[in-house]
Order: structure tokens, then sequence, then C-alpha cells
């Protein structure tokens, strides 16, 4: 990724960096815990304990600048860190008040044997610490994936109550991301449950989630490192982002403009129809559209004008039952056959070619 950031179509690929580089920190700890280097435990283990905290946000914040016009503020970045930052800090202040005896002793008992008994104030400090890491991780990990979660309706939010072709703005590769990130989050319960000192002697135990976790992050960084949309690519198009309350009276009647000139000139025939261009059309405002559409007809954007492709479509087959599926999906304003079927599906509940077989058999 880095060797490649002169091509980089997406700044957002800064974060995608960041967060791959704060695993590799994440598992070098790993490296150092698993194969027992104790001179370098004290150190790793401070290292280890901000990229664990760190991570999910790291994870949200590539979510967020990818989906979102208006990405979170460095203010609340700092905020979602801070966590990571006072606990490894904290943690790296008590080794360094620890005697190396003291410091033998909270390895050997608490890392690798998860007893807390000891009778000495520092090293129950460090314990306490360490203990309160985990319990932190697992409200962020709810938290970052919840946002994640939010960041990603939000951006189908915006391209559904824009657009009304969908095929060139594909957003399953950021529930791809999700499902992958879901996944690790499933394991980092699980072994934050646990404790890493279950591991640390039963290498049979270490593989699966090692591998399991391995094969993720490559999934996150190779969907991440060839994404090809983002936020980016519709921002120019002037859209609606939010919208504000209006009268219900002039909302009312701009959708009985809407569907005056829907029945009259047949706009949705058109592939690429924006949200903004009924707005010029009709002379309004497009917040208003998005309004009356969103509100009043209780449907997207997207889902109201591939509505009315679909009963143009039906009307066109029982017409011209000669034409093949593919050149009514074109006459209908689909820009592909995959779209076509995938909303016949969704609003007539079969395939185009059962409901013109079950057409054909019920005429004499």
């Amino acid at each position: 990724m880095i060797a490649d950031s002169r091509n980089w179509h997406y700044r957002e690929n800064i974060w995608l960096v960041i967060f791959m580089a704060t695993t590799a920190v994440l598992y070098a700890g790993h490296f150092v815990f698993f194969n027992h280097i104790i001179n370098w435990l004290p150190a790793s283990d401070v290292c280890y304990s901000f990229a664990n905290l760190a991570v999910y946000p790291l994870f949200y914040f590539y979510i967020n600048h990818l989906s979102q016009h208006a990405p979170i503020s460095t203010r609340h970045k700092a905020q979602m860190l801070a966590p990571a930052l006072v606990c490894s800090s904290l943690i790296a202040v008590l080794y360094a008040l620890m005697t190396p005896q003291q410091t033998s002793e909270f390895t050997h008992n608490f890392l690798y044997n998860n007893l807390n008994d000891s009778t000495q104030p520092i090293i129950r400090y460090q314990i306490f610490t360490h203990i309160a890491a985990r319990i932190i991780f697992a409200f962020i990990v709810i938290f970052s994936l919840l946002k994640s979660i939010q960041s990603i309706n939000e951006l189908n939010r915006i391209i559904k109550g824009n657009y009304a072709n969908l095929d060139d703005k594909n957003t399953s590769p950021y529930m791809w991301l999700l499902c992958l990130m879901a996944g690790a989050s499933i394991i980092g319960f699980l072994a934050n449950a646990l404790g890493r000192h279950i591991f640390a002697d039963h290498e049979y135990l270490l593989a699966l989630p090692a591998l399991i976790y391995s094969c993720i992050l490559y999934g996150i960084g190779f969907i991440g490192f060839t994404m090809k949309f983002s936020i980016k690519d519709i921002i120019n198009d002037d859209i609606v982002l939010a919208t504000e309350p209006n009268d219900n009276t002039s909302i009312t009647k701009i959708r009985e403009q809407i569907e005056e000139i829907m029945a009259s000139e047949k706009l949705f025939l058109q592939p690429n129809l924006k949200i903004n261009d009924i707005a010029r059309i009709i002379g309004t405002n497009r917040n208003y559209i998005y309004q009356a559409i969103n509100e009043l007809m209780g449907a997207s954007f997207t889902d109201y004008i591939n509505k009315q492709r679909i009963d143009y479509a039906i009307q066109t087959m029982q017409q011209s039952p000669t034409l093949s599926i593919s050149e009514i999906a074109q006459q209908s304003g689909f820009t592909s056959q995959a779209s076509f079927y995938r909303n016949f599906r969704k609003f007539v509940g079969c395939s185009p070619r059962s409901f013109s077989s079950a057409t054909d058999e019920e005429q004499p």
C-alpha cells in the first residue's frame, strides 16, 4: 500500500495503512509474548496494550472517511484513542516503577498464568490496569462496530435518496469489511475473555485463531486496497445530505407534480436519473423533492424510480412478448440486466422469465 501511494485514488487509504500498521504492532506484541522473550516483554506489552485498544477505532476512522461527507473531527478521533493512550501510558509508568523482581513476578504470575493474588501494591495496580484494559476493549469493539455500521447506513441512505441507478455505486465492499471486522471482533472477544495465557504454552490452540486473524486482516487489506467507490465519487453531484422540515402543503403539491411528470414524460426511463434532474424540471429545491418521495411516498428515490421502471417493464412484456429480457431491461431504463433482475424480484416476487412464462400460460 505504501509503495503504491502515488496511485491512490482515495486519501482514506492513509487510515487503512495506519490500521494495518497497528495490527502489525499487535502481532509483534504476540510474537514477543508467545516466544517468551522476557527481556522485551515490558516494552512490547506497552505497545501491545496501545495497539489492542486503538485498532478498532482506527478501523472506524477508515470507514468513516470512506463513507461520510464530513468525517469525524480530530477532537473526536483523539477522544476515541484516549483509552488506548491512557492505559498504555499507565502500564508504561508502572513498569518503570517496578523492580526487575516485581516485573518478573508480574510477568510469570499474571501474564502467563493469570494469577492476581500478589500482595505487592504496585503489582496489584498493574494487574488492575490490565484487567481494566480488557473491559475497555470490549466496549471499544462494540462502539466502533456500531459507529461503522451507522456510517455505512448513512452512505446508503444518501445514495438511495439521490440516484436511480446504483450499478456504479456499489457499497457491498463496505459490508464485506464490516463482516470481516465482526468476525475479528468475535474472536477478539473470546481471546480477550480467556486471556493470552491460555494459548501461551499450547501451540495447537494458538494456530487456529492466528490463522483466522491473518486471513481476516488480509481480506480487509485486499478489499480496502482494491476499493473502487467512496463518498468522494458522488459528493460533486450536489447531492442531498440532509433535509429540514418544510410545509406539508407545499410538499404534497410537489408530490403531485412528481407523479404528473413521471406519467407524462416518463423520466424514469432515463438510465442515470438523479434527484437534481427532477428538481430542475419542476423548478424547486431538491430537498423538497427528497422529502416528497421519502416522507409522503414512503420510499427512497432509488426504489421509487425502479418501481416505475418495473411497472413499465411489465407493461412492455405484455404488449411486446417477442422482446428479449435484455431489450426490455434497456427500454425500461436499467443500465444492466442484473439490476433489472434484482429489482424485478424485489417488486414482483419472481424473475422476469418466470413472470413472462406465467403470463404466456394465462393467455388462450
